[in-house]
């Protein structure tokens, strides 16, 4: 449903359903929402409601493939998915099986573009699984686990139990997700940079405080393969979605792992620091920004 005049009602609305025209089309002619809490509405009346246009549509997913014989097994690997457990080690796990019992299941679910394959972007490690579909991700995360009180028509009741969920498994990745596609796509103007390679994302360990740090967004240099010895760098991002404006805090935490990307002979100490905010940025941070040629701020707004 494009046209949304609100950023954040249109990050909210690709964040449950995504931007699949067949969902789109399920809504056409209806007033679109034009706030946050008219998507959630309108989620609550379209997705979680059984009589909604959208209530049956992840379990049609499943039914086009005649391969997926039994279902109940298909579904388990996508619920354990979306709550996170992402390689086959940690879902076999879940599921009391060993990681070589769920290779047929998982190919055959990537092979469908159900499901898509991560991997790190600096570093050789065991790939992630992540669903590919936001509708997909919302049905396992928040009806899924209500769904008695989904068919009983209390929308209200499934909302109400999932919101913590939809902070922190639906609304941050997707996030993290618009603002990896923002950079691949948008990103090179804004960063003042004539090219770029990859766009991903990667976990480091630090040395100095012995545990490992994610970093939301990361640009290759151009031309620089993935996972090659010694990658030059472009640039970090950390995206993170909070109510709260961004502040130095983050900043600091971006100069610190540059230093630790730098220290293992990954060329980066030219890679622009990128932040990426739903609501701003403190006064601190836009001050040490204008002050420094290498950190640039992108908001909501931007994106959009």
């Amino acid at each position: 449903m494009g046209g949304l005049a609100d950023p954040e009602a249109a990050f909210h609305l690709y964040a449950f359903i995504g931007g699949t025209p067949g969902y789109r089309r399920g809504v056409a002619g209806r007033q679109p929402p034009s706030s946050p809490a008219d998507v959630e509405r309108w989620v609550m009346d379209e997705v979680v409601t059984p009589d909604g246009t959208l209530y049956d549509e992840p379990s049609y997913v499943l039914r086009e493939d005649p391969r997926m014989v039994d279902r109940s097994l298909y579904q388990t690997v996508l619920q354990h998915i979306a709550q996170g457990h992402t390689t086959p080690t940690k879902i076999g796990a879940r599921m009391e099986r060993p990681a070589t019992a769920l290779e047929h299941p998982l190919r055959v679910l990537l092979e469908s573009r159900i499901i898509t394959k991560e991997e790190d972007v600096l570093y050789q490690r065991k790939i992630s699984y992540h669903l590919s579909d936001p509708l997909l991700r919302f049905h396992h995360l928040v009806v899924q686990p209500r769904v008695h009180d989904a068919e009983l028509g209390n929308a209200e009741a499934v909302w109400a139990a999932a919101r913590d969920t939809v902070q922190s498994k639906i609304l941050g990745p997707a996030f993290e997700e618009v603002c990896r596609r923002w950079t691949r796509v948008y990103g090179l103007e804004r960063l003042g940079l004539d090219g770029g390679g990859e766009v991903g994302e990667t976990t480091i360990s630090c040395p100095e405080c012995r545990k490992s740090h994610q970093i939301d967004v990361i640009m290759l240099g151009p031309g620089e393969q993935a996972r090659s010895k010694s990658p030059a760098v472009s640039a970090l991002g950390e995206a993170k979605y909070t109510a709260e404006p961004r502040g130095s805090a983050d900043l600091h935490r971006l100069d610190h792992l540059r230093a630790v990307i730098t220290a293992k002979r990954v060329p980066a100490e030219d890679a622009k620091l990128v932040i990426f905010a739903r609501n701003g940025f403190t006064a601190d941070l836009e001050a040490e920004a204008r002050r420094r040629g290498d950190v640039v701020l992108v908001t909501l707004a931007d994106l959009y």
